[in-house]
């Protein structure tokens, strides 16, 4: 931590602001106040709060026809965010709620330490008092010795997290292990061993359960609705999940909402309306919020309610009237990620030819704003994260990796493969599946980039508005003066 300014040395004449005096009664000589530090430590300080921790949402919507596994490809998608991986992760980022707690009292003392050196400055070099200008400063002192404290129990409370996460993850394996042993017992009819085995098996799932707790963090999974049929529901779009993801000192609250009730009518239209008026509401919500200005406006910037992403599921073989319809009348509002379900249902040529028309369609459909691409860089860094033997597969089989549409696999229910009589496909293998990759896109590498792509729609929408009204009443003003001009000319005949 700086030196307490107070007892700084004065270099330069210009920076002292209370020349240093002997009393009377020969005590201390006051020290001056050293300007020049305490701008440099007010400017640290600011900037230390810059850095500190950042939320901002993330509104996907999932749709498609029904059947294409959209929930479950969602599910998946942000499964290692909330679940053990995600407790996992956020011990070893120091983002436990005992951290958390520990950051929020740094963070009020950081500001508490700033309006000190404030007032500081403000006694000594405006209002000329020395003792005050002490006072505070001794204060600050103060203040400085406290935030050492709370970054040192911090850093205690981080290793303590990063310790319990290790201790998850052996439990976790230690699991897996009895697991596999105690199917072993059963086979061999060792029913004796395997009630031991049980018997370990329990303990160490109450272990974990009590692990999981303890590096819970303040916000957690939250399922918004009631257990229901996904299928022939009349309701279109419903909340389906919230939940954190957090990575250092941001945090993604992560909201999406589902649309089970989606290809179900035979009427095109009563499947659009209700998804594109939702998605628009927000846009007119948050046009209103800005010209009325305010705390409130304020508040909603930073919450941000557009929705900023669509996935939108189309059937294997077939690109319908109500896909293209769909996409057109929402690419206004939001940026869309067509995606092709079901993708173990077609051979490499197959899926490839299917690609190339989709491509096609989608290029002749005349979107406002075409299919959201990712950067290639982007693509290109998270194949680099693969192994080698992937890499040089994906090489190998495609030139265009990562290119829309994405092509998924969605998990069976209970499992994370898909097992046929030909074979097993793996959602989570890359060379199966483009999972993976919509993952690191849309989590890790492009949500502000799909935040700002969403940002700027809204301001073309909202510039089209104005527009559109100043158009309205330039013609509703010419339609009154040519009604006046006509009972003039009446007038004058008469």
């Amino acid at each position: 931590m700086s030196t307490p300014v107070c007892s700084q040395p004065v270099h330069n004449r210009s920076d002292a602001v209370c020349a240093p005096a002997m009393a009377s009664d020969s005590k201390a000589p006051r020290q001056p106040i050293n300007r020049t530090a305490v701008a440099t430590e007010m400017m640290a300080l600011q900037m230390a709060r810059a850095d500190e921790e950042e939320t901002n949402t993330l509104n996907v919507i999932v749709a498609g026809h029904q059947g294409l596994g959209k929930t479950s490809a969602a599910r998946s998608i942000f499964k290692a965010f909330t679940d053990d991986t995600a407790l996992i992760e956020a011990g070893e980022q120091s983002a436990t709620a005992e951290c958390k707690a520990i950051r929020d009292d740094i963070k009020k003392k950081k500001c508490e330490l700033q309006d000190l050196l404030k007032a500081e400055v403000e006694a000594g070099i405006n209002q000329h008092d020395c003792d005050k200008a002490i006072n505070l400063c001794q204060q600050a002192k103060a203040c400085r010795a406290e935030i050492d404290r709370l970054e040192t129990e911090l850093d205690e409370a981080a290793a303590r997290a990063r310790q319990k996460t290790q201790q998850l993850k052996k439990l976790n394996d230690n699991i897996v292990d009895l697991n596999a042993e105690t199917k072993e017992a059963e086979a061999r009819k060792d029913w004796l061993q395997k009630r031991t085995l049980q018997e370990r098996l329990s303990e160490l799932k109450h272990e974990a359960d009590m692990l999981r707790e303890e590096l819970r963090r303040h916000a957690e999974v939250t399922q918004d609705v009631d257990a229901q049929a996904d299928s022939q529901t009349l309701q279109i779009l419903r909340k389906k999940w919230e939940f954190p993801i957090i990575m250092g000192p941001k945090t993604l609250k992560v909201t999406i909402t589902d649309t089970p009730g989606f290809g179900d009518s035979t009427n095109v239209g009563n499947e659009i309306k209700p998804v594109v008026d939702e998605v628009e509401k927000q846009f007119v919500e948050y046009e209103k919020a800005r010209h009325a200005g305010g705390i409130h406006f304020t508040e909603l910037e930073k919450l941000d309610p557009l929705y900023h992403v669509c996935l939108y599921f189309i059937q294997p073989h077939r690109f319908s009237r109500l896909d293209e319809k769909f996409m057109r009348e929402l690419s206004p509002y939001t940026n869309i990620v067509p995606v092709l379900a079901k993708a173990d249902t077609m051979n490499q040529a197959e899926l490839q030819n299917f690609r190339r028309q989709v491509q096609e369609k989608l290029s002749e459909a005349n979107l406002l704003q075409p299919p959201y691409e990712f950067d290639q860089h982007h693509i290109d860094k998270y194949v680099q994260r693969l192994g080698e033997s992937d890499q040089a597969n994906i090489k190998e089989r495609s030139t265009d990796y990562g290119r829309m549409p994405l092509a998924l696999i969605s998990p069976a229910e209970n499992s994370e493969v898909r097992e046929y009589l030909w074979g097993t496909a793996q959602p989570e293998n890359p060379l199966h599946s483009d999972l993976g990759c919509l993952r690191h896109m849309i989590v890790k590498a492009e949500p502000y980039k799909l935040r700002d792509s969403t940002k700027r729609l809204f301001n073309e929408w909202s510039t089209a508005q104005r527009e559109a009204q100043a158009q309205r009443e330039a013609e509703e003003a010419e339609a009154q003066r040519e009604a006046e001009t006509q009972g003039d000319t009446g007038c004058a005949i008469m």
